[in-house]
């Protein structure tokens, strides 16, 4: 029998590795009309793929949204600027969301 995770699993084009990096992000275009556009806010991956990853916010995001990345790639100390579209907002608890991001274009 399969789980909903299998399912899941077998809809993405890359597998999903576990990996906690240092990430950065900011809000670069969003539908809400108050978004500050200038902070960025500092995260560790939850896990992450060729083409997405996801993380842990303090407050939720719109499905939608498109966010600016900074990753630091542990052991090489280089870091992986890019573009990416939030495709999934989960809320965990306690004021933590689990943001799904696809990456759209490196910087």
């Amino acid at each position: 029998m399969m789980t909903a995770k299998t399912q899941v699993s077998e809809r993405r084009k890359y597998p999903r590795v576990e990996r906690i990096l240092s990430v950065q992000y900011r809000v670069k275009r969003s539908k809400m009309a108050e978004e500050d556009k200038t902070t960025w806010y500092n995260s560790n991956t939850y896990d992450m793929s060729v083409d997405g990853l996801a993380f842990i916010a303090s407050r939720p995001f719109l499905v939608g949204d498109i966010l600016e990345l900074r990753v630091v790639m542990s052991g090489v100390l280089d870091v992986v600027r890019a573009h990416g579209r939030i495709v999934r907002v989960e809320d965990m608890t306690k004021g933590r969301y689990l943001v799904g991001v696809q990456l759209k274009k490196h910087l």
